[in-house]
């Protein structure tokens, strides 16, 4: 809960606002109404109380964008109203406070984590092989080229890009034994040359040259593998 103060004539501070929670206010609610938890489905319509209570658990842990149940809410006596309103829009504007402030640490991690490399674009966005092992195994394993400690340490832009391009030639000619080329994505269309962590050089197999230069971090593709609800754990891997 945050609390904004305001100064009055005179001086004296006033309360001018209250910003709730929504999990705090229907937990205020329940506790001023004497609202057991299993009365929270009745009250709200519904039929299947674990099914509502699970319903109503997600939202109150973040999902204010059931808007089922956002409209059940508002239609409940004991919990609609202006305060409901007000709660609802702390809650959410919270929520994506928290994933921009996520967004910006994840950046500056990967910015201090990046060294050189290669990405493979290949012709399909989906893949053959199942998520799950595509989970298990990485997106990179099947998209990432790491370089020689010579090629990711060359300051060089042209030098950088020659060398590139030599070890996209190596890696084709490795053929099937390849998982880049050989993978469930299928057959590679083009390799983007990471230079520094905004600047990359885009090499088209069909050309055999340099066709574009991108000056942003390309979107990273992820998968996880998760058993009830649970990541997999990653040690039974190794």
């Amino acid at each position: 809960m945050k609390t904004t103060n305001r100064f009055q004539a005179g001086g004296t501070a006033a309360i001018d606002e209250v910003s709730m929670t929504i999990a705090s206010y229907l937990e205020r609610q329940c506790a001023l109404h004497g609202i057991r938890r299993g009365r929270i489905p009745s009250l709200l319509g519904y039929a299947n109380s674990s099914k509502a209570l699970r319903r109503y658990d997600a939202f109150v842990g973040g999902d204010y964008h059931d808007a089922t149940m956002v409209e059940r809410l508002r239609a409940c006596p004991a919990f609609s109203g202006e305060e409901f309103e007000q709660a609802l829009a702390t809650s959410i504007a919270e929520q994506q406070r928290d994933r921009e402030e996520r967004a910006r640490s994840d950046d500056l991690r990967r910015r201090a984590a990046f060294v050189p490399h290669i990405l493979v674009e290949h012709e399909r966005t989906r893949p053959e092989h199942p998520l799950f092992m595509i989970a298990l195994l990485g997106i990179d394993h099947f998209k990432r080229i790491d370089l020689p400690t010579e090629v990711r340490t060359e300051k060089d832009i042209h030098t950088f890009l020659g060398q590139c391009r030599e070890h996209i030639a190596g890696v084709m000619q490795e053929g099937t034994t390849s998982q880049v080329v050989r993978g469930p994505f299928g057959r590679p269309v083009a390799f983007v040359c990471r230079f520094t962590y905004d600047l990359s050089f885009v090499f088209e197999l069909a050309t055999g040259s340099f066709t574009d230069v991108r000056y942003q971090a390309p979107f990273r593709q992820h998968a996880e593998v998760s058993i009830n609800n649970k990541p997999f754990p990653k040690g039974l891997l190794s």
